[in-house]
């Protein structure tokens, strides 16, 4: 709870715009109300309920494309073709300062907009 309250805190600083979740069904319940007004999704691994991984799961079945970030310091049993798999863009090892988030989500915004303008 502290990482995530840490991140969300740095990330409204720098201007975003975040519904925060502090499990995977409450992240799921969030998606199927905003639907396609949320642009990527941020998750931890380590989850109250259910992984990162099976969240990214549920994510891609109801939005295909959804960009999905993970965050973790542990990543057992995770290999890279269930990364490909579970639609991650890009995956940080804990410690995440909030300057490389940033750069991160940044990066994959302009590459959607990219994406979306051809």
């Amino acid at each position: 709870a502290l990482v995530r309250k840490t991140l969300v805190s740095g990330l409204h600083r720098m201007g975003y715009h975040i519904s925060e979740a502090a499990s995977g069904h409450s992240a799921l319940k969030i998606l199927e109300e905003a639907g396609r007004q949320i642009n990527m999704v941020i998750t931890d691994q380590m989850m109250p309920g259910m992984s990162g991984h099976e969240l990214s799961g549920k994510i891609v079945s109801m939005y295909p494309g959804m960009p999905i970030i993970l965050i973790s310091g542990y990543l057992s049993g995770i290999d890279d073709s269930s990364i490909n798999n579970a639609n991650f863009v890009k995956i940080l090892m804990k410690p995440v300062a909030i300057a490389e988030l940033d750069i991160v989500i940044s990066e994959i915004m302009q590459k959607q907009r990219k994406i979306s303008s051809v």
